[in-house]
């Protein structure tokens, strides 16, 4: 009875999740949600590296989210929202950062596909998380608080 509960309450927070992505932040284990998260997450950090707009904006949903530490948008000069918005600022803020020495690396971060970008010195500065639901990027969460940072959850 309990695993045909588990199953009926697993599949309608699933339905739920696909309605409204991101409100139970679920990471499905399933090997074909892994690897579509993959396959995403390749193609977004290939854009990113190359500063492809288009390419950004074609793994972005349209109404994604850019949020930060409070879950809040990051000071970045948008206001959070519109995979078209994110796009834009990520293609022109990575390769700069890549031409100043800054390295990014792919990763999980808190079970989620990700990167960390280093400084010069090897330090870590932020951590991106993707959140990853019908073939695109619904949201993108950064960590750059150092205490954060510092710990082994990334």
């Amino acid at each position: 009875m309990r695993v045909h509960a588990y199953g009926a309450v697993s599949s309608a927070i699933k339905a739920i999740e696909r309605e409204m992505p991101g409100l139970f932040n679920i990471v499905d284990d399933e090997p074909a949600g892994r690897q579509e998260r993959e396959k995403v997450s390749a193609r977004f950090f290939d854009a990113l590296q190359c500063g492809d707009a288009a390419g950004l904006q074609g793994v972005l949903a349209p109404d994604a989210q850019f949020l930060g530490d409070g879950r809040k948008p990051p000071r970045v000069g948008i206001s959070g929202a519109g995979g078209e918005r994110i796009a834009a600022l990520f293609a022109v803020l990575f390769p700069r950062l890549d031409r100043l020495g800054f390295a990014l690396e792919r990763r999980a971060v808190r079970g989620h596909p990700g990167a960390i970008l280093r400084d010069l010195d090897g330090r870590i500065v932020l951590a991106l998380a993707l959140e990853v639901f019908g073939g695109q990027v619904q949201t993108i969460r950064s960590v750059s608080a150092a205490e954060e940072l510092g710990t082994n959850q990334m």
